[in-house]
């Protein structure tokens, strides 16, 4: 008795919509870790990292966010593009 592989079964390909819809999805997740996540940042390192430190800056958090917003909107939105 002879034995025969098994059929492959075929591919089931994905609806165009979702692929659409899954790099909507990844974009906006993107863009709100961007935007949203870089202000949160200057406020944490302003407001408890340096005075845990005893370190002490006269610029306030938002001025700080200012001179630092390409590497605080970069960076995060880089990391949780590639972690999505």
């Amino acid at each position: 008795m002879a034995v025969t592989a098994p059929l492959p079964l075929p591919e089931q390909k994905q609806a165009w919509y979702w692929k659409i819809a899954g790099v909507a999805l990844h974009t906006f997740l993107v863009y709100v870790i961007a935007v949203r996540l870089g202000p949160d940042l200057a406020k944490v390192r302003c407001l408890l990292v340096l005075p845990s430190l005893a370190l002490y800056n006269s610029i306030p958090p938002r001025d700080w966010h200012l001179q630092h917003l390409e590497l605080l909107t970069v960076v995060p939105g880089l990391l949780g593009g590639y972690i999505n």
